[in-house]
This record gives structure tokens, C-alpha cells and sequence, in this order.
């Protein structure tokens, strides 16, 4: 098992603390899926559409089979609860694409995708809550230039990468999230300063313990 507090090590120092220029809207209007009945819409989809930036989703209890993308605009994204509240990709594509900044996403499972939570090109989104499980290659990938993002008290399980963050993915957060039952845990490439905190990286299947949380140019995080 390994149980990471903070590594300040190439790819993972502490961050500087900087904040990004992009301000937090307020919240305007709540907006309820139910996939059956009951809600203002059926799928989470079709509320991101409506929504204006800085609305709430809330998602209630049932699996939805879809591709969420928000572009354009800033939402918070609840569902009830993760074991009850799921996005389920049907093997393909990603579960929620987040292309804008200043999202939230809490209480939600996403499975059976490609990627779980992809952050493309964008910054200050907090993942929270989450269960990021059975994707095919990420439960949560960084793509593109990401800063200021922060993941917390999430689990990614059995999935090929828990979390990745690829080429220039800086000045994040990770703190208090589970990567267990992966080909790796935590891997982080090509990216500086981010921060790193009470994460539980166990039982990944490249199975040394030094492989739990990977770094790239040769350096492994050691771990018991």
C-alpha cells in the first residue's frame, strides 16, 4: 500500500499557491435530471445545454448512458450519491468531458468509458466524491495545459491509469482520493508543482509497490 502526504519530487512539488484570474460565477438556477420521471430533464446532457453558467445539475439516482461535455460555461454537476448515480459510457468515449473552467462535479460514478473525467485545456474544476470505476484507460486524465484543478476524496478503481496527468498539467491538487485495483495508480508525466496529499494508492496491478504512484524521466515514488 501506499499512503502518500506530500512528494517534492520532479513532477510533484508543492504548489505555489497561486490562484487563476478566472472568476467564480454565482450560482443562478438549479436544474433536476431523473432518467425516468420528475425531473426538468431526463438527461444530463440536455440540462448542461440549457444551463447557464453558473447553474447546478442534480442528478438523481439511476444510470444514465450518455457523453457529458460542458464547454462554454461554468456548472456544478450533483448527483445523490456515487453508488446510486452513474454515467455509464457503453465502452466508448469519455463519461465527462470538462473543456471549460471553474466546474464542479460531486457525488457521481462514472464507468464503462474510455476516460471517466477527462480535464481538457481548462482550470480551477474540483472533482469531489466521485467513483471513477471500470474505465478502460483513465478513471480521471489531465489533457492539455491544466492548472489549478483539484481532486478530492474521489476513488478510481480498475481502470488502466486511477489518475494521469500528461504534459503540462501544473498546479493541481490531489488530496484524499483512493486509487486501488489499477495497472497504475497515480501517474504523472511532463508536469511540475503539483500538489500532493492523503492520497491510499494499493493493489495496482503493475504490482511493486514503487509503482503505485509513478513519475516520469525514471523516478518512482517508494512506497510500503
Amino acid at each position: 500500500m501506499f499512503f502518500c502526504q506530500i512528494l517534492p519530487i520532479m513532477g510533484a512539488s508543492v504548489s505555489s499557491g497561486l490562484e487563476s484570474d478566472s472568476p467564480i460565477p454565482m450560482t443562478r438556477a438549479t436544474h433536476s435530471v431523473n432518467r425516468t420521471d420528475g425531473g426538468d430533464f431526463t438527461t444530463i446532457q440536455a440540462a448542461v445545454d440549457a444551463a447557464a453558467s453558473g447553474d447546478i445539475i442534480e442528478v438523481d439516482a439511476g444510470t444514465y448512458r450518455e457523453h457529458v461535455i460542458i464547454t462554454g460555461k461554468s456548472l456544478t454537476i450533483k448527483g445523490e450519491d456515487p453508488s446510486t448515480t452513474i454515467i455509464d459510457g457503453d465502452e466508448i468515449g469519455v463519461g465527462i468531458n470538462l473543456m471549460s473552467n471553474n466546474n464542479r462535479i460531486e457525488n457521481m460514478r462514472v464507468r464503462n468509458s474510455e476516460h471517466g473525467i477527462k480535464i481538457s485545456s481548462s482550470e480551477n474544476n474540483i472533482i469531489t466524491n466521485c467513483h471513477l470505476v471500470y474505465n478502460s484507460f483513465t478513471g480521471i486524465r489531465f489533457s492539455g495545459v491544466c492548472h489549478y484543478n483539484s481532486i478530492t476524496n474521489s476513488l478510481c478503481s480498475r481502470n488502466e491509469y486511477g489518475i494521469r496527468l500528461y504534459d503540462g498539467c501544473d498546479l493541481n491538487t490531489l488530496t484524499g482520493n483512493r486509487c486501488e485495483n489499477n495497472s497504475y495508480g497515480i501517474y504523472i508525466q511532463n508536469s511540475d508543482n503539483n500538489t500532493i496529499t492523503d492520497n491510499i494508492c494499493k493493489y495496482n496491478e503493475v504490482s511493486t509497490p514503487t509503482r503505485d504512484v509513478f513519475f516520469s524521466a525514471g523516478i518512482y515514488a517508494n512506497g510500503d
